[in-house]
């Protein structure tokens, strides 16, 4: 889904610090996709999809501010967060899509 200035002006109380910091989230966003749009073409598995996205996630956190740290006990139990389990979830059903309709 796209999201545009107009429509979070809309949707949030304009000049409030929580549009500014969300449209400076999406800023970051925007400049992390077209800082990494090369590395697109480099994707030869679904894991290095996964892996990029992952990335580019975790950079605009970590610019933002937002900490992404694993628990102690996912750590101890090597479990993967469920953010990641739930977006290498996502990335397969739209690979089963794209497999379907290039066939």
């Amino acid at each position: 889904m796209l999201v545009n200035k107009a429509t979070v002006n809309q949707n949030l109380d304009v000049g409030s610090e929580r549009t500014e910091k969300y449209l400076a989230v999406l800023a970051t966003v925007r400049d992390v996709n077209a800082a990494m749009m090369g590395r697109i073409e480099d994707i030869s598995s679904l894991e290095e999809a996964v892996d990029l996205v992952y990335a580019k996630a975790m950079t605009v956190c970590d610019m933002a501010g937002v900490d992404m740290e694993i628990t102690a006990s996912q750590k101890i139990r090597g479990e993967k967060p469920p953010w990641k389990t739930r977006l290498q979830g996502k990335v397969v059903s739209k690979m089963k899509k794209v497999g379907v309709l290039h066939n």
